[in-house]
């Protein structure tokens, strides 16, 4: 992440696919926040937000910062396992980037 802001600048990632583990996905935007990296109305999509979930990531984007992102939770089936629920959360930003995780 930070080679993208060295090489390219601040504001110069205007789309975010986060599918790592869910549980730190709250960490990697709130540095992308605080590098100012997220360029004006950047979408961000964040897989497996049910589970194994992401609840302080899915915290922020539709109800701390909902003054910044305005964000849709998509139900899908889990990839090869049909039966299995899982979301999709899918974020643009909106406003000020002034409501980092670190002030939540």
């Amino acid at each position: 992440m930070f080679r993208a802001v060295e090489v390219l600048g601040c504001e110069s990632i205007g789309f975010l696919f986060m599918d790592q583990r869910g549980t730190t996905f709250h960490e990697d935007l709130a540095q992308l926040e605080h590098m100012k990296a997220l360029a004006a109305a950047s979408q961000c999509t964040a897989d497996n937000t049910l589970k194994p979930g992401s609840p302080v990531y899915l915290w922020h984007v539709a109800i701390g910062a909902a003054c910044s992102y305005s964000t849709s939770l998509w139900s899908m089936s889990e990839f090869a396992l049909e039966a299995i629920e899982d979301w999709q959360a899918v974020s643009l930003l909106r406003g000020s980037r002034e409501n980092s995780l670190r002030q939540t």
